[in-house]
Protein backbone atom coordinates (compact mmCIF):
# COMPACT_ATOMS: atom_id res chain seq x y z
CA UNK A 1 0.00 0.00 0.00
CA UNK A 2 2.85 2.39 0.87
CA UNK A 3 4.51 1.65 -2.48
CA UNK A 4 1.28 2.52 -4.31
CA UNK A 5 0.97 5.77 -2.37
CA UNK A 6 4.58 6.70 -3.21
CA UNK A 7 3.97 5.86 -6.86
CA UNK A 8 0.87 8.08 -6.97
CA UNK A 9 2.71 10.96 -5.27
CA UNK A 10 5.66 10.70 -7.67
CA UNK A 11 3.30 10.60 -10.62
CA UNK A 12 1.57 13.74 -9.35
CA UNK A 13 4.94 15.50 -8.93
CA UNK A 14 5.84 14.59 -12.50
CA UNK A 15 2.50 15.94 -13.72
CA UNK A 16 3.07 19.23 -11.89
CA UNK A 17 6.62 19.46 -13.20
CA UNK A 18 5.48 18.83 -16.77
CA UNK A 19 2.75 21.45 -16.40
CA UNK A 20 5.30 23.99 -15.12
CA UNK A 21 7.66 23.31 -18.03
CA UNK A 22 4.89 23.38 -20.64
CA UNK A 23 3.61 26.76 -19.40
CA UNK A 24 6.86 28.51 -18.45
CA UNK A 25 7.35 32.10 -19.64
CA UNK A 26 10.77 31.20 -21.04
CA UNK A 27 11.08 29.00 -24.11
CA UNK A 28 12.34 25.51 -23.27
CA UNK A 29 13.78 23.07 -25.79
CA UNK A 30 15.11 19.54 -25.52
CA UNK A 31 17.57 18.59 -28.24
CA UNK A 32 18.85 15.05 -28.84
CA UNK A 33 22.46 14.09 -29.58
CA UNK A 34 21.84 14.15 -33.35
CA UNK A 35 20.47 17.73 -33.17
CA UNK A 36 16.78 16.81 -33.39
CA UNK A 37 14.42 19.02 -31.40
CA UNK A 38 12.48 16.49 -29.38
CA UNK A 39 10.43 18.92 -27.27
CA UNK A 40 9.45 22.57 -27.16
CA UNK A 41 7.07 24.16 -24.67
CA UNK A 42 4.23 26.53 -25.53
CA UNK A 43 6.41 29.63 -25.38
CA UNK A 44 8.95 28.00 -27.71
CA UNK A 45 6.29 27.14 -30.29
CA UNK A 46 4.64 30.56 -30.07
CA UNK A 47 7.87 32.58 -30.26
CA UNK A 48 9.08 30.69 -33.32
CA UNK A 49 5.73 30.48 -35.10
CA UNK A 50 5.53 26.67 -35.23
CA UNK A 51 3.00 24.20 -33.95
CA UNK A 52 4.38 21.73 -31.37
CA UNK A 53 4.31 19.03 -34.05
CA UNK A 54 6.21 21.20 -36.55
CA UNK A 55 8.78 22.20 -33.95
CA UNK A 56 9.65 18.60 -33.08
CA UNK A 57 10.22 17.82 -36.77
CA UNK A 58 13.13 20.28 -36.91
CA UNK A 59 16.85 20.16 -36.11
CA UNK A 60 18.48 22.74 -33.88
CA UNK A 61 20.21 24.39 -36.87
CA UNK A 62 16.75 25.05 -38.36
CA UNK A 63 16.00 27.46 -35.52
CA UNK A 64 19.49 28.69 -34.58
CA UNK A 65 21.31 30.33 -37.51
CA UNK A 66 24.61 30.22 -35.62
CA UNK A 67 24.62 26.40 -35.68
CA UNK A 68 25.20 24.09 -38.66
CA UNK A 69 25.24 20.28 -38.91
CA UNK A 70 29.05 20.51 -38.97
CA UNK A 71 29.37 22.71 -35.87
CA UNK A 72 26.67 20.98 -33.80
CA UNK A 73 28.99 18.22 -32.41
CA UNK A 74 31.39 20.82 -30.97
CA UNK A 75 28.49 22.90 -29.59
CA UNK A 76 27.00 19.80 -27.95
CA UNK A 77 30.40 18.73 -26.65
CA UNK A 78 30.93 22.12 -25.00
CA UNK A 79 27.68 21.69 -23.08
CA UNK A 80 28.09 17.96 -22.40
CA UNK A 81 31.00 18.48 -20.00
CA UNK A 82 28.38 19.04 -17.30
CA UNK A 83 28.63 22.81 -16.78
CA UNK A 84 25.82 25.27 -17.40
CA UNK A 85 26.48 27.39 -20.49
CA UNK A 86 25.11 30.94 -20.43
CA UNK A 87 25.27 32.92 -23.66
CA UNK A 88 23.50 35.38 -25.94
CA UNK A 89 22.43 34.00 -29.29
CA UNK A 90 19.82 34.32 -32.04
CA UNK A 91 16.79 32.23 -32.91
CA UNK A 92 15.07 32.16 -36.27
CA UNK A 93 11.29 32.13 -36.64
CA UNK A 94 9.33 30.19 -39.22
CA UNK A 95 9.22 33.34 -41.41
CA UNK A 96 13.07 33.50 -41.33
CA UNK A 97 13.20 36.60 -39.12
CA UNK A 98 15.60 36.44 -36.18
CA UNK A 99 15.51 37.76 -32.62
CA UNK A 100 18.08 37.86 -29.79
CA UNK A 101 17.89 35.54 -26.81
CA UNK A 102 19.71 34.94 -23.55
CA UNK A 103 19.95 31.20 -23.11
CA UNK A 104 21.14 28.65 -20.58
CA UNK A 105 22.03 25.18 -21.81
CA UNK A 106 22.60 22.05 -19.75
CA UNK A 107 23.31 18.37 -20.40
CA UNK A 108 21.24 15.36 -19.36
CA UNK A 109 21.94 11.65 -19.84
CA UNK A 110 19.03 9.37 -19.07
CA UNK A 111 17.82 5.95 -20.18
CA UNK A 112 20.72 5.60 -22.59
CA UNK A 113 20.03 8.89 -24.38
CA UNK A 114 21.68 12.30 -24.32
CA UNK A 115 19.73 15.55 -24.24
CA UNK A 116 20.66 19.21 -24.30
CA UNK A 117 18.09 21.25 -22.35
CA UNK A 118 17.89 24.88 -23.42
CA UNK A 119 16.14 27.71 -21.59
CA UNK A 120 15.81 30.76 -23.86
CA UNK A 121 14.49 34.24 -23.02
CA UNK A 122 13.61 36.77 -25.71
CA UNK A 123 15.70 39.90 -25.02
CA UNK A 124 14.52 41.96 -28.02
CA UNK A 125 13.14 44.74 -25.81
CA UNK A 126 16.34 44.89 -23.76
CA UNK A 127 18.51 45.10 -26.88
CA UNK A 128 16.29 47.80 -28.40
CA UNK A 129 16.39 49.79 -25.15
CA UNK A 130 20.19 49.57 -25.06
CA UNK A 131 20.35 50.84 -28.64
CA UNK A 132 18.12 53.79 -27.77
CA UNK A 133 20.29 54.57 -24.76
CA UNK A 134 23.42 54.45 -26.92
CA UNK A 135 21.78 56.82 -29.39
CA UNK A 136 20.91 59.13 -26.50
CA UNK A 137 24.50 59.11 -25.25
CA UNK A 138 25.78 59.78 -28.77
CA UNK A 139 23.43 62.77 -29.08
CA UNK A 140 24.55 64.08 -25.68
CA UNK A 141 28.18 63.83 -26.85
CA UNK A 142 27.31 65.92 -29.91
CA UNK A 143 25.37 68.44 -27.80
CA UNK A 144 28.29 68.84 -25.40
CA UNK A 145 30.66 69.54 -28.25
CA UNK A 146 28.24 72.02 -29.86
CA UNK A 147 27.64 73.83 -26.57
CA UNK A 148 31.37 74.08 -25.84
CA UNK A 149 32.13 75.48 -29.30
CA UNK A 150 29.18 77.89 -29.16
CA UNK A 151 30.23 79.07 -25.71
CA UNK A 152 33.77 79.88 -26.87
CA UNK A 153 32.55 81.55 -30.05
CA UNK A 154 30.31 83.87 -28.05
CA UNK A 155 32.36 84.52 -24.93
CA UNK A 156 35.63 85.41 -26.65
CA UNK A 157 34.19 88.23 -28.84
CA UNK A 158 32.09 89.33 -25.88
CA UNK A 159 35.23 89.94 -23.83
CA UNK A 160 36.67 92.08 -26.62
CA UNK A 161 33.44 94.09 -26.92
CA UNK A 162 33.37 94.76 -23.17
CA UNK A 163 37.00 95.91 -23.21
CA UNK A 164 36.38 98.18 -26.21
CA UNK A 165 33.32 99.70 -24.55
CA UNK A 166 35.53 101.05 -21.78
CA UNK A 167 37.08 103.37 -24.36
CA UNK A 168 33.75 104.99 -25.22
CA UNK A 169 31.88 107.77 -23.52
CA UNK A 170 29.84 106.85 -20.47
CA UNK A 171 26.38 106.74 -22.07
CA UNK A 172 27.46 104.57 -25.00
CA UNK A 173 29.53 102.42 -22.69
CA UNK A 174 26.56 101.76 -20.41
CA UNK A 175 24.34 100.74 -23.35
CA UNK A 176 26.94 98.36 -24.73
CA UNK A 177 27.83 96.86 -21.33
CA UNK A 178 24.14 96.37 -20.60
CA UNK A 179 23.81 94.31 -23.78
CA UNK A 180 27.01 92.47 -22.91
CA UNK A 181 25.51 91.51 -19.53
CA UNK A 182 22.38 90.14 -21.24
CA UNK A 183 24.42 88.07 -23.66
CA UNK A 184 26.64 86.88 -20.80
CA UNK A 185 23.52 85.66 -18.98
CA UNK A 186 22.54 83.67 -22.08
CA UNK A 187 26.03 82.15 -22.18
CA UNK A 188 25.73 81.31 -18.48
CA UNK A 189 22.55 79.39 -19.21
CA UNK A 190 24.36 77.58 -22.01
CA UNK A 191 27.02 76.65 -19.46
CA UNK A 192 24.30 75.30 -17.17
CA UNK A 193 22.89 73.24 -20.03
CA UNK A 194 26.36 71.86 -20.70
CA UNK A 195 26.76 70.85 -17.06
CA UNK A 196 23.37 69.13 -16.96
CA UNK A 197 24.12 67.24 -20.18
CA UNK A 198 27.53 66.29 -18.80
CA UNK A 199 25.91 64.90 -15.63
CA UNK A 200 23.48 62.80 -17.69
CA UNK A 201 26.36 61.56 -19.82
CA UNK A 202 28.40 60.67 -16.73
CA UNK A 203 25.44 58.77 -15.25
CA UNK A 204 24.91 56.73 -18.42
CA UNK A 205 28.58 55.89 -18.73
CA UNK A 206 28.88 54.92 -15.06
CA UNK A 207 25.66 53.00 -14.50
CA UNK A 208 24.98 51.59 -17.97
CA UNK A 209 28.57 50.77 -18.91
CA UNK A 210 28.51 52.85 -22.08
CA UNK A 211 31.76 53.78 -23.75
CA UNK A 212 31.87 57.38 -25.02
CA UNK A 213 32.43 57.54 -28.77
CA UNK A 214 35.00 60.31 -28.31
CA UNK A 215 36.18 62.81 -25.75
CA UNK A 216 34.70 66.26 -26.36
CA UNK A 217 36.55 69.54 -25.99
CA UNK A 218 33.91 70.50 -23.46
CA UNK A 219 35.30 68.07 -20.87
CA UNK A 220 38.30 70.30 -20.33
CA UNK A 221 36.10 73.19 -19.33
Amino acid sequence: MREITTFVKNKEKLRITQFSVDNADDAIYWVKKDGTVTYGNKTASKSLGYTPEELTSLETWDINPAITPDTWPSVRGRIADGTLVHEVSLLMRSDNTVFPIAQTSSYLYTWGEEFICIFARDISETVEMREREKETLSQIEKNLLSLAILNDHIRNPLTIIAATADLLEEKSREIILSQVDQIDEIVRKLDQGWLESAKIREFLVKHHEFEPENETDGESK
